[in-house]
């Protein structure tokens, strides 16, 4: 990006003991990314995590497909991402897991 970065505040980082990012691998270096884009003067400057993430649309009238998918994805995040084995997402909704690959 042709952009040199001097110095990152304080505010920006990561603490001990702080939560997780959200996301993969991907996603952080699409944060990354558009905080040098945004960056000014050498200074890293990216957007305010909660800014960043988008939450899902609310739908007025979800389908059968919508109400699955949102209980799906609430298991998977119950299971910290965890799909197989006993205290995984498959075991949370009483699938085999790999019908919830499939899904």
């Amino acid at each position: 990006m042709d952009k040199s970065i001097e110095s990152i505040p304080t505010g920006n980082h990561a603490l001990p003991g702080a939560p997780p990012l959200p996301g993969n691998i991907r996603e952080l270096q699409n944060y990354i990314a558009r905080g040098v884009i945004l960056s000014n003067d050498g200074v890293f400057e990216p957007a305010p995590l909660e800014s960043y993430q988008s939450p899902e649309p609310e739908i007025s009238n979800p389908t059968l497909e919508d109400k699955v998918r949102r209980e799906i994805l609430a298991a998977c995040q119950r299971a910290n991402w965890k799909l197989g084995g006993p205290r995984g997402a498959a075991a949370r909704l009483g699938l085999k897991r790999t019908t919830l690959f499939t899904k």
